[in-house]
C-alpha cells in the first residue's frame, strides 16, 4: 500500500506536471519535416531550399519522387502539376521541372495519375532562386472506373 502512495505522490508533483508537458512539446516538435497529411491517406513532404541573394536566379526548381503510400515503390507517368505547367514522373518516380522567369507567389501542386487519388499541397510561397523538393506519396484509388456514357 505505500507504493501506490508513493506513486500517487510522485504523480501529483509539479515536476511531473513540468516533465510530461515538455516530453509534449519536444514530441511535437520532432513531427516538422515529416509527411504532411491530406484529405486521403497520402501526404507530401516539402523542404524548400532558400536563395539568400548571394546570387541572381530569375527561375524556381521543383523537384521530389511520387511513391505509393502503402507500397512505398515509385510511380512512374505521374503527374505534378503548377498552375498550367506539368511534369510527368520517370522510372524511378523522379520528377522536375523548372519555372522560369521572376516568381515570387503562394501557389499549390497538385500531383495525380490513373489509379491513385489526386493529392493537393497546401499554398506555399516560392521565390525566385528557390528548389524545392517536393515528394508525393500518393493513395491507391480502388474505386471502380466508370463511363457515364454506356448507361
Amino acid at each position: 500500500m505505500q507504493d501506490v502512495n508513493e506513486l500517487y505522490r510522485v504523480l501529483k508533483s509539479p515536476i511531473f506536471g513540468v516533465l510530461i508537458f515538455l516530453i509534449a512539446v519536444y514530441s511535437c516538435n520532432l513531427s516538422d519535416g515529416k509527411l504532411i497529411p491530406t484529405a486521403n491517406n497520402g501526404g507530401y513532404k516539402i523542404e524548400k531550399f532558400v536563395n539568400e541573394g548571394l546570387i541572381r536566379i530569375d527561375s524556381v526548381v521543383i523537384f521530389g519522387q511520387i511513391r505509393d503510400v502503402e507500397t512505398n515503390e515509385a510511380i512512374t507517368q505521374a503527374y505534378v502539376s503548377w498552375y498550367c505547367q506539368e511534369a510527368i514522373s520517370s522510372t524511378d518516380g523522379n520528377y522536375k521541372f523548372k519555372i522560369q522567369g521572376q516568381v515570387d507567389i503562394s501557389s499549390y501542386f497538385t500531383a495525380k495519375t490513373l489509379g491513385y487519388r489526386t493529392l493537393e499541397t497546401k499554398m506555399f510561397k516560392t521565390v525566385s532562386g528557390d528548389s524545392i523538393r517536393l515528394d508525393f506519396l500518393l493513395e491507391p484509388d480502388y474505386r471502380p472506373i466508370m463511363h457515364c456514357d454506356t448507361y
